[in-house]
Parts: C-alpha cells; sequence; structure tokens
C-alpha cells in the first residue's frame, strides 16, 4: 500500500510522506535504503530523518549505517489542526490500515533505539507509560512535564503503577515538582547533572544524555534495569523527600 498520498493529506510534505511510506513498508530501512527507493535527495533524506525523529515521529537504532522506524505516527497525525474533519478521516483511516499491516510483519530484534530532544523523549516515555503496571523509576537530569504527559502518569498511576523520581529540587522546577506530587510521584532530592535514566517495570531502560542536544537510548534489558534499579535504591535510601 503506497501511503504518500494520504500522508500529505494529514499535513506531511512531499519529501516526509516519501520517507515516512518507505518506513511503513521496510523493515528498518537506512538512510541509504530510503534515498534509494525514493526520489528524494540524500541530503534532504538525512534533513527529514533528524526532524522526523526531533518530533517524535520515527526512532533510531544506532547502529553502522544508522536504521530507522516509525515510533508515534498517530499520534503526529492527530495533532495537526489544519485539516478539514472529512478530509482527516479519509486519509488517517488509510494510513492506520498501513500501520495494522505494519505490526503484523515480524518485529526486529534490535533491543536499543535512539530519541533525540525533548519533545521525542516524552513521546517515547508517553507510549512506554501505556503499557506500564508495576513501577517507573526515574534519575532525573532534567524536569520535563507537560498537561498531556501528567495524564500518562496519572492512568499508570491508576492502573497501580509506582513512581520514584530521585533530582534536584532547584526553583526553576518547582511548578513540575509539585504536579508529580499531586499526582502521586514519590519524589526526593539529588544533585543529578547532564545524565539520567529511567527504568519501566524492570524491563526497558532509558539513558540520556542532557548537555548540549538531549539524546536518549532505549534498552530493553532486565539484567542492565536490575543493575540501574540497585544504583536508583542505593541512592533513593540516602536522600531526603522533597515538599514543595
Amino acid at each position: 500500500m503506497n501511503s504518500v498520498i494520504y500522508l500529505q493529506s494529514v499535513g506531511f510534505s512531499v519529501y516526509e510522506s516519501k520517507i515516512l511510506d518507505v518506513l511503513l513498508r521496510i523493515e528498518v530501512p537506512t538512510a541509504k535504503d530510503i534515498a534509494q527507493t525514493t526520489s528524494v535527495p540524500k541530503n534532504k533524506v538525512y534533513e527529514l530523518l533528524e526532524k522526523l525523529n526531533s518530533d517524535g515521529v520515527i526512532e533510531t537504532l544506532p547502529t553502522k549505517p544508522k536504521r530507522f522506524r516509525i515510533l508515534n505516527l498517530e499520534k503526529s497525525i492527530i495533532q495537526n489542526k489544519q485539516i478539514t474533519e472529512e478530509r482527516f478521516e479519509y486519509a488517517f483511516s488509510n494510513i492506520q490500515k498501513a500501520l495494522k499491516v505494519k505490526k503484523k510483519e515480524t518485529d526486529s530484534q534490535k533491543e536499543v533505539w535512539v530519541t533525540e530532544g525533548e519533545k521525542a523523549m516524552l513521546t517515547r516515555i508517553q507510549k512506554t507509560l501505556l503499557s506500564v503496571q508495576k513501577e517507573s523509576i526515574s534519575f532525573v537530569d532534567i524536569w520535563s512535564g507537560s498537561e498531556e504527559h501528567y495524564k500518562y502518569v496519572a492512568k499508570a498511576i491508576q492502573r497501580g503503577a509506582k513512581f520514584h523520581f530521585l533530582g534536584p529540587n532547584s526553583r526553576q522546577a518547582k511548578g513540575i515538582i509539585k504536579k508529580y506530587l499531586e499526582l502521586g510521584v514519590e519524589i526526593r532530592e539529588f544533585p543529578v547533572e547532564t545524565a539520567g535514566y529511567s527504568i519501566f517495570d524492570g524491563q526497558e531502560v532509558q539513558m540520556r544524555v542532557s548537555s548540549g542536544k538531549l539524546t536518549s537510548l532505549w534498552i530493553k534489558n532486565k539484567y542492565l534495569a536490575t543493575i540501574l534499579r540497585e544504583h536508583f535504591i542505593q541512592n533513593w535510601k540516602k536522600a531526603k523527600k522533597i515538599v514543595v
């Protein structure tokens, strides 16, 4: 199924649509694969892959060469308010068909993916929180939050998931910290700087570096999760509870 026309209908540019169409049809292609499959100039392929990554539409496998896959196409389409309702419904239904076909294919066995930028990081966290059942813990180097993100956290807590955050009690972050506390997140103060991590249900790890460009490395590995969780618990015991 060629989805280029539908992707254009919901707000993506011609080149973006061609790139996303390849990602709907080919399992984790490289930038070279995409350039060879489409008429998009190679320099534009790299530029637009970086943009789509930062927007949280795709994510990257940090191999050599890098490979790419769709992260959350539906969310990006739904957030586009510059299309008519009728046009949206027609295009979105056809794109969903392509996504369903994609999900039925054999998924990549790769366990490591990369997102770049805060928006992409939050999109990936929100997608992960949809399936969190027991625990989400974070060694917080930068405090991030939005009304939409708080809803994902609240729903996970309602399902019975426990949230624990360790991070700096900075003046700039007081509003975000207060909101998380109101939701039921337990938070303690710890001087985390320029790097941090999150662990979801003891299975998936997000490791990030926030000095300069925010880069997140996503790893599905319970052994790494266990090591980092032990590091978190030891520091949690020494940390002071935050009250705002």
